[in-house]
């Protein structure tokens, strides 16, 4: 264990369940970690800004269940001063992971709904007519649904890590991780692999998959999942009891919803958008291949529609090349966000 996450673990140890978000200081800033009810079902949410008055940024976290509350300390520091920044634990995950939401409510459609309700809360709070909203993997599937659904909410909309054709995803992955075995003649790797088989998995072979894809570098290029466990650790809005939720919420989400997340092939579903359309890919993403992205973005209608590659990310880009990441968005806050 590194002495960054050994730091990162006794910092989290002392804080035990007093999660909370550091203040903001200035005269008109806001910082908030509060529980709020969307549809039913208590869910988290992180709020921060500089300036209240600023443009909204509502984030969706990949997963289904893979909350990324824990790592905007280091993702979206410089945009607090261009947005006001909501990160949200979805029903299911992280901090939203208790008391446990009803199975039965664990469907796209359902997440569909409380993004919108979430957006609509927003915007009446702070006094504005539009948000940017911005999906990460799983959470690229809402936006896009969001986006086609109702695009009078959003200036624009930012797919990162964008899922596409979800069966096709997970074809081109397992391949290219077996490739890799192969030609490395790893045997290990190469009897997990065929062992569970090319998708659809059975039982936990999306978790074997994906530990040897990490070993691939498929998912993090120039980093380990440790650097994640290291920066949720460090994370003031996150207790430990939180990241066990965390761990927790990945199974349990992922479980529930594979597959109907695998039924997702926007190809098909989402011809057009009428609003701006971004997709941030990161050139070693295997988790959405990006020869899928590229597809979607030379298909896909809308007024006006950029794919901008990150060369040091695989799919966690707001990790692997987070000034990059934030200097992007702020650009088209720049562009976009205004209601001129």
């Amino acid at each position: 264990m590194s002495s960054n996450i050994i730091t990162s673990f006794l910092g989290s140890i002392m804080r035990s369940g007093r999660a909370f978000t550091p203040p903001i200081g200035t005269p008109n800033g806001i910082a908030e970690l509060k529980r709020i009810e969307l549809n039913g079902y208590p869910q988290w949410l992180l709020i921060r800004g500089q300036d209240v008055s600023m443009p909204v940024l509502l984030f969706l976290h990949g997963g289904p269940g893979s909350a990324e509350m824990g790592v905007a300390h280091v993702t979206m520091k410089e945009l607090e001063n261009h947005f006001v920044c909501v990160n949200w634990d979805q029903r299911g995950a992280g901090k939203s992971f208790r008391p446990g939401p009803n199975p039965e409510t664990m469907t796209i459609e359902q997440f569909v709904k409380d993004t919108i309700a979430l957006i609509e809360l927003l915007l009446a709070r702070f006094g504005q007519k539009k948000v940017l909203l911005v999906g990460h993997s799983w959470g690229s599937i809402l936006a896009m649904k969001v986006a086609a659904a109702r695009p009078d909410l959003l200036y624009a909309v930012v797919g990162m890590g964008q899922i596409v054709d979800a069966k096709r995803c997970e074809d081109l992955s397992y391949q290219y991780v077996l490739d890799c075995a192969r030609k490395e003649n790893n045997r290990k790797a190469i009897r997990a692999l065929e062992n569970i088989g090319a998708p659809p998995y059975k039982k936990n072979g999306l978790f074997v998959q994906r530990r040897w894809l990490s070993h691939y570098k498929g998912d993090m290029h120039l980093m380990g999942m440790g650097r994640v466990l290291s920066l949720l650790l460090a994370a003031r809005e996150y207790s430990i009891g939180d990241i066990m939720s965390f761990i927790r919420g990945v199974r349990f989400s992922t479980g529930l919803m594979l597959d109907e997340l695998m039924a997702v092939n926007f190809l098909h579903e989402i011809p057009e958008i009428s609003i701006p359309v971004f997709f941030f890919a990161g050139r070693y993403d295997y988790v959405a291949p990006a020869v899928l992205v590229e597809a979607f973005s030379t298909t896909l209608r809308a007024p006006c529609k950029k794919l901008i590659w990150f060369e040091q990310s695989a799919h966690m880009v707001n990790i692997e090349e987070p000034e990059k990441f934030q200097q992007e968005l702020i650009a088209l806050a720049d562009e976009w966000c205004s209601e001129k």
